[in-house]
């Protein structure tokens, strides 16, 4: 396997965000819809899926303003917390 450090930061990138997306898909989304009652966002993974990406258009269309920073937009979702 090619180090994230010496690898070409388009290939380092690309399987970063395979990886995301991956756990994403295979982790967080089934873990949401178990615990549905404490987040409210639906009840499946593709309800969910489709929750979150309906409120990304909506943050993009319509940002919210913070009383100390810049607006939350829907990059807000796709930023690991780590990187905010």
């Amino acid at each position: 396997m090619i180090c994230c450090m010496t690898a070409p930061r388009w290939s380092a990138s690309s399987r970063t965000t395979k990886s995301f997306e991956r756990r994403w898909r295979d982790d967080v989304l089934p873990s949401l819809a178990a615990h549905g009652a404490n987040y409210h966002l639906g009840t499946g993974p593709r309800q969910i899926q489709s929750t979150v990406d309906q409120l990304r258009a909506d943050l993009k269309a319509n940002p919210l303003p913070t009383p100390d920073g810049p607006p939350v937009d829907h990059n807000a979702l796709d930023a690991p917390c780590w990187m905010r």
